[in-house]
């Protein structure tokens, strides 16, 4: 196996950012990033999921792209994975910018040239503990590498974009925002509340991915990933119903995402893209010219991490429903009836 194409790949991920369906059902427009995406030669991928609605499980499956699973998911994602060794051995540089929470905990030395936040070196484990537990945290995840404004992390991120390496490059950089609404309906306000202040995060986040976008204007020939890693749960009558009146929107609402890639012109699809954690795969097919790895393919089943939720594992397989009111429709169509009032409600 070896490498055909040598692209820059950049992969930029936006916290928690939601499928077109959930946006539309909770009436915001998003025409504007859209047209813009469009305008900059993205292709949008409209029915499109994840596998898992928390980001680590989520993110780590997007790059093991093998299935082999054989790291820790924080691991994985930070780049100790066959796909990114494959890439660094061919003389990529990689480049990480994450946060302190996907950071640590991986088990293992960082693998990648370049990581933002960098590690942070002497802090005590009880200054660590005691200051997240004032922010409502209860791990020394969030502070165990230095910290850094919001703003700061933008800066450090959009002046590395701005630079355009020379490739062969690869970057990926998990972006806080939007971030989702409060899953646990003990700490939940009410859903109008949770979701105007979500959406206030949403417009800061469209102006993060537009400048992001302009800066990579010129990267005419890479491989540029715009996504969200789940939902934002922006539904949260999903929690006061049974597994029996879950319908397609609920689903999608907690694993449905955006996805927008620019691809060289050269590129020709290997696979119908639905699942994100067939995304990566996709890539390392254009790459190496291998269609043998189309048998890496996800199967799209389902996952559930944590509690909160009535939708069992397996709810959605191959894109479609196996729960639920809407039991044995696909997945986006179903959600589309439902906003076209198809559904009687």
């Amino acid at each position: 196996l070896g490498l055909q194409k040598i692209k820059n790949i950049y992969v930029l991920f936006y916290d928690g950012y939601p499928n077109k369906f959930v946006l539309d059902k909770v009436g915001f427009d998003n025409k504007k990033i859209r047209k813009l995406l469009i305008d900059n030669g993205f292709k949008l991928y409209d029915d499109i999921y994840s596998q898992c609605w928390k980001t680590t499980q989520s993110m780590s499956a997007f790059f093991d792209v093998d299935k082999t699973a054989n790291e820790t998911p924080r691991a994985i994602l930070t780049g100790s994975n066959p796909a990114l060794r494959f890439l660094r051995q061919r003389g990529y540089k990689t480049h990480y910018f994450l946060n302190g929470y996907l950071l640590s905990g991986s088990g293992r030395p960082l693998e990648g040239d370049y990581y933002f936040p960098q590690p942070a070196k002497n802090i005590r484990i009880e200054d660590v503990l005691w200051h997240n537990i004032k922010k409502g945290f209860f791990s020394q995840a969030p502070t165990s590498f230095s910290s850094c404004t919001a703003a700061e992390w933008v800066k450090t991120k959009q002046d590395l974009l701005r630079t355009a390496p020379r490739g062969p490059f690869f970057m990926y950089a998990h972006s806080g925002r939007p971030g989702h609404t409060v899953w646990n309906p003990n700490f939940r306000e009410e859903n109008s509340i949770e979701v105007k202040k979500f959406i206030e995060k949403l417009k800061i986040a469209n102006e993060e991915i537009e400048k992001d976008i302009l800066l990579l204007k010129e990267q005419k020939d890479a491989i540029i990933i715009v996504a969200g890693d789940h939902g934002a749960y922006l539904l949260a009558d999903s929690t006061d119903c049974d597994e029996k009146g879950l319908n397609a929107l609920h689903l999608l609402d907690r694993y449905g995402t955006m996805l927008a890639i620019k691809w060289p012109e050269d590129y020709r699809s290997s696979i119908d893209l639905n699942i994100l954690q067939d995304v990566f795969l996709e890539v390392m097919i254009y790459l190496t010219e291998e269609e043998g790895l189309t048998r890496f393919k996800c199967d799209g089943e389902t996952k559930v991490q944590g509690s909160f939720s009535v939708i069992p594992p397996g709810a959605i397989k191959n894109s479609l429903i196996q729960v639920g009111v809407d039991k044995g429709q696909n997945l986006f169509e179903a959600s589309n009836s439902r906003l076209l009032g198809k559904d009687g409600q």
